[in-house]
């Protein structure tokens, strides 16, 4: 990664003699100019209470807060190798945009909502399910990420199987205090509806067979 220049917050009353050693090899800097820094520290009595460190690291950002935070779980072991296995995984999350979305499995998100991960969004979200979908996706079409039809059926008759959003305009007091007042229903809430074809799914699926036979074979 690239070089970065980062501040180490430390107390020094609360760095330990053997824990020294393992922190200076952390912030790739000499044992011995981080032990001056922290007598320098413990040796002035106005100031600061943290020992501020300036150092220019091959850490990111992530790292680093947890290299701050390693006074707070004593001698735990943080070595360069323990360093790189997490730079790794930091670096593959990174690959991933912050808008992307994912699907989770029930577990993953009861894990999220047990351990409240911040910045990790749930939203529960509707799917279309398209039965004998490899011979019907030509004749119905596709729906993009906002399920709005963008091709076939799905396109055609978007507007009656979506539906369309309503909107209701709330008042309430200036201190936010008790119930809404006086609701104004801008826009009517419309629900999708059903359609109904007269296209036999047997027929299609023998004719999109024959086809996709009649083409391999040629």
């Amino acid at each position: 990664s690239s070089r970065i220049l980062k501040r180490v917050n430390l107390d020094p009353t609360q760095v330990q003699t053997p824990f020294i050693p393992k922190l200076a090899e952390a912030l790739m800097m000499p044992e011995a100019e981080l032990r001056s820094a922290i007598e320098r520290k413990l040796s002035r009595k106005a100031g600061r209470k943290n020992l501020v460190i300036k150092k220019n690291l091959q850490l990111t950002d992530p790292i680093l807060e947890n290299i701050a935070n390693l006074k707070k779980i004593k001698l735990s072991i943080c070595t360069n190798k323990s360093v790189q296995n997490k730079l790794s995984l930091i670096d593959k999350a990174l690959a991933f945009s912050q808008l992307k979305e994912s699907e989770a499995t029930y577990k993953t998100v009861e894990i999220c909502k047990k351990r409240r991960i911040e910045g990790v969004r749930l939203q529960a979200d509707t799917r279309r399910y398209y039965p004998k979908s490899a011979s019907l996706a030509p004749l119905l079409g596709r729906v993009n990420h906002d399920k709005q039809g963008v091709s076939g059926i799905e396109a055609e008759f978007n507007t009656t199987l979506t539906g369309e959003n309503g909107i209701t305009q709330l008042s309430f007091n200036q201190d936010s205090q008790g119930s809404y007042f006086n609701p104004l229903t801008v826009n009517q809430l419309k629900h999708g509806q059903n359609i109904t074809l007269t296209i036999d799914a047997n027929i299609q699926f023998h004719a999109y067979t024959a086809i996709k036979e009649s083409v391999e074979f040629h």
